[in-house]
């Protein structure tokens, strides 16, 4: 099959994703509707199939209500079930049924994942790539949803994409900050069992990246060393990336730094006390 098939095919299926025309499933969340096809859920996911095989409500009913999870994550996985791949950019296209959603994100006023949609940078933009932070964050979104309903393929796209925001040189070009990149390795670390390497591993491998950079300070950064005292697994990670990059060495040196300055300072504040001392008993 050529490529312009190929091409063709995909631009029905997401035609037919976003119209919804010969529905015959919705899922709802948080106020908005999904209208799906079972063909399309139900050989893609064991989930969907046990709900609509087993003679659950949701296979009488038509609907099935997804509100715990988030709605911009999950409309990325739905659109993976016809597309085959989904945009980890901020929403620029919704699905007609969710013109509301759609209109709320162009004033600005929606909260998706993990961060808030800047008003001053309207949704409608063709070209707009979202910020590294935001990427990443959208990618680890999906590949959680992905491992909530057994879809296996997109749970490893979703990783790969993940692995390709954290690249450095998207950082290098992107202005971020050091409190955005914290939340990211926390909600990382946070919402994937110590088992579950696909997103810790190159998470860690990336603040490695960031720490041996000479010009950065995130150690130093108190949110930084906060989420390393919290998190036992993130810092062992974290020290390992270090120690198997050879940078122990530089790390013993820092620390050594630190406790010398440490050691400084508490001589003069004793040297202080001790004159202070007998000025008073002079």
């Amino acid at each position: 099959m050529s490529i312009s098939h190929l091409n063709a095919h995909t631009e029905r299926m997401e035609s037919l994703f976003h119209s919804g025309r010969y529905s015959d499933f919705s899922i709802t969340c948080r106020g908005h509707e999904f209208r799906m096809h079972k063909s399309m859920l139900c050989t893609a996911s064991k989930f969907f199939a046990a709900a609509c095989d087993r003679g659950f409500k949701e296979a009488h009913e038509g609907t099935m209500d997804l509100s715990d999870d988030d709605p911009e994550a999950l409309r990325r996985l739905l659109q993976y079930l016809y597309t085959a791949d989904y945009t980890d950019k901020e929403a620029t296209f919704w699905p007609d049924n969710l013109k509301s959603t759609r209109t709320e994100l162009e004033q600005g006023e929606v909260t998706l994942g993990t961060s808030t949609l800047d008003a001053a940078r309207p949704c409608s933009e063709p070209s707009m790539v979202a910020k590294p932070v935001e990427a990443a964050s959208n990618n680890m979104l999906v590949y959680a949803l992905a491992e909530k309903y057994d879809i296996g393929i997109l749970n490893d796209l979703a990783k790969c994409k993940f692995v390709l925001c954290l690249a450095p040189e998207k950082w290098a070009s992107a202005v971020w900050n050091a409190e955005s990149l914290i939340h990211l390795v926390q909600t990382v670390y946070t919402s994937t069992p110590v088992s579950d390497r696909g997103l810790r591993d190159p998470m860690a491998r990336f603040i490695c990246h960031i720490l041996m950079d000479e010009a950065c300070n995130l150690m130093e950064h108190p949110g930084f060393r906060e989420a390393m005292r919290n998190d036992g697994a993130l810092a062992l990670d974290v020290m390992d990336g270090l120690y198997a990059a050879g940078q122990y060495s530089i790390l013993r040196a820092r620390a050594f730094e630190r406790a010398h300055a440490a050691l400084r300072r508490e001589m003069e504040r004793t040297r202080r006390l001790r004159n202070a001392n007998q000025y008073r008993n002079a």
